[in-house]
C-alpha cells in the first residue's frame, strides 16, 4: 500500500498526496468511520512490477483506491490514471458516503465501481466524476450469499470512451 488506514482508526483524512508505484492499493481504508481522501493524484498502482515476492500469475489485491467497510466517507477531487487494475472502489461493508468530482482514465478495468460484499453495503452517491479509456466507467456488482447492495446512487458522471460498458451491473 501507498497508504493504508485498518481497524480502529476514524476522523482520517488524507489530502493532497501523490502516490506512485505501489503492489497493492496506492490508498485503502479498512473497517473505520469518517474518512475523507482529498485531492490525490495515483498512478501506477497495483503493478506487478512491485512484487516482491509470491506468485507473479496471481493479480496484485485490491483497487487503486479502495474504501471497504467504511462508514461515512468522501472520495473527492483526485485524479487515478496508468494504473494495473480498478480506479476508485467503495466495497465491502461499507456506506454513507459519497464519490465526486474525480477524474479516473487509462486503466485495464473500471474507474469506479461500487462492490458489495460480506454483507450490505448502501447509501453511496457517485457523481461529478469523469471517467474514460477504462475497460468499463462504472460496475455495480454484488458478491457472495451474504451479500446485499441498496441506495446507491449514479448521477451527473461523465463515462466516455471506454471498451466495455459505460455502466455494467453484475454478479461478480
Amino acid at each position: 500500500f501507498g497508504i493504508r488506514v485498518d481497524g480502529s482508526c476514524d476522523h482520517i483524512e488524507i489530502r493532497d498526496c501523490r502516490i506512485e508505484w505501489s503492489f497493492g492499493p496506492a490508498i485503502g481504508a479498512w473497517n473505520m468511520q469518517y474518512l475523507r481522501v482529498v485531492g490525490c493524484e495515483v498512478t501506477h498502482a497495483n503493478e506487478q512490477k512491485m512484487r516482491l515476492y509470491g506468485d507473479p500469475r496471481q493479480e496484485c489485491p485490491h483497487e487503486a483506491i479502495s474504501v471497504a467497510g467504511v462508514r461515512h466517507f468522501e472520495v473527492a477531487w483526485n485524479e487515478v490514471h496508468h494504473s494495473g487494475k480498478e480506479g476508485i472502489d467503495v466495497k465491502e461493508k461499507s456506506g454513507q458516503g459519497v464519490v465526486h468530482h474525480n477524474y479516473v482514465h487509462d486503466l485495464p478495468r473500471q474507474a469506479l465501481y461500487a462492490d458489495a460484499w460480506l454483507g450490505l453495503l448502501h447509501d453511496v452517491e457517485f457523481c461529478y466524476n469523469v471517467a474514460h479509456d477504462c475497460e468499463w466507467g462504472m460496475t455495480i456488482s454484488v458478491e457472495g450469499k451474504d451479500a446485499e447492495l441498496r441506495r446507491v446512487h449514479v448521477h451527473h458522471n461523465i463515462l466516455t470512451r471506454h471498451r466495455g460498458s459505460g455502466v455494467y451491473f453484475c454478479v461478480w
